[in-house]
């Protein structure tokens, strides 16, 4: 991999995030780990991540608020959107708003290790190449 991408996780549940964060930095990625809406936000306007991973239910923001803000400053895009229990109203809302993906818990790590590389090639033509896909 020639460029280190970096990427924004945000869930409110710490075991998730630990988990999910070893098993991207372990392909390479550089983690950035936020509990919070308002922790996202500040992460992002500091490091400038790649791309984004952004649980739709916390406690102080949704997902989708913290999407529309940093989409309006222009940050952290691709956004992917996760969540255990999202109707398909929320879904649909957040795909035309502009997310990348919408992915339910709970993920395997391969469709989350694919997903994040397409997000990247979406947005830089090429990406980390962490798998080749889920089931592959």
């Amino acid at each position: 991999m020639n460029q280190t991408y970096s990427i924004l996780l945000v869930d409110d549940n710490r075991p998730w995030r630990q988990d999910t964060a070893r098993c991207l930095a372990g392909v390479g990625l550089v983690i950035l780990d936020a509990g919070t809406g308002r922790e996202a936000i500040e992460m992002a306007r500091i490091h400038k991540p790649h791309a984004s991973i952004l649980d739709m239910h916390m406690p102080d923001m949704t997902g989708l608020e913290v999407m529309r803000l940093l989409k309006s400053e222009d940050l952290a895009a691709p956004w992917i959107m996760i969540s255990a229990d999202a109707a398909q109203e929320v879904r649909r809302k957040a795909l035309e708003e502009g997310a990348f993906s919408f992915l339910l818990k709970p993920i395997s790590p391969d469709l989350l290790k694919y997903t994040v590389d397409r997000a990247l090639q979406s947005r830089f033509g090429k990406g980390p190449d962490l798998d080749d896909g889920p089931g592959r």
